[in-house]
């Protein structure tokens, strides 16, 4: 079992960083909004100073089409790798994806590139399809 730290916080991610069944942070808009942070930065640089290379960083990106997501994945890769020395150097990222068409195309890129994808709010039963099928979509423009 894992436990991840829903926060935004630097000082819970530095104090949950000290504890070893803590293997990471979730986070998302509202985790965000509550915290006062107006940017995924932050979080990202309270990770990546822990020093902790064994922790998944789990982050909600917004955007429903291919294109906002793909970018969106590189431009947070640049910022870890900036920050640790490379994307092997520090928390893992994982990307939390709405199970909408656009958004399971570019999830599919993503996960033919290697990365992490978590698909989140799947909420009827075409959606669960959908998402059982993302290994074989073509990527976008196939």
């Amino acid at each position: 079992m894992r436990f991840y730290l829903d926060s935004a916080k630097v000082d819970e991610i530095a104090a949950a960083a000290r504890l070893p069944w803590v293997a990471g942070v979730t986070t998302n808009p509202e985790i965000l909004r509550k915290a006062g942070v107006t940017d995924f930065q932050t979080v990202l640089e309270a990770a990546a100073a822990t020093g902790r290379r064994d922790w998944k960083l789990w982050v909600q990106l917004a955007g429903d089409s291919f294109k906002a997501i793909i970018d969106q994945v590189a431009e947070l890769e640049e910022q870890l790798s900036t920050r640790t020395g490379g994307l092997l150097a520090g928390p893992t990222l994982v990307f939390k994806l709405p199970p909408v068409p656009e958004v399971l195309l570019a999830a599919s890129t993503l996960i033919r590139q290697g990365k992490e994808v978590c698909i989140t709010g799947i909420a009827n039963s075409l959606q669960a399809l959908s998402v059982c099928a993302l290994p074989t979509v073509l990527e976008y423009g196939d």
